[in-house]
């Protein structure tokens, strides 16, 4: 038991269950997974070179309008 700021007694939460084994888990639940981290890098990619792509314009049409 441990003692909180109000100096009252109260109990310890209970440690969270370990994840299951990377062997206990079925090849379409791996595949899902890889699927999903693949899913969520190509999002990054796309933001990424969104972000890029305005950069170049912003870039170009300010070099164009400067003189």
């Amino acid at each position: 038991m441990e003692e909180n700021s109000r100096g009252a007694v109260g109990r310890k939460p209970p440690p969270p269950p370990p994840p299951p084994p990377l062997r206990s888990r079925s090849p379409s639940q791996r595949r899902c997974a890889f699927a999903r981290r693949c899913a969520r890098l190509v999002s990054e990619q796309r933001a990424r070179f969104y972000i890029v792509r305005r950069c170049v314009t912003m870039l170009l049409c300010w070099r164009d309008y400067g003189d």
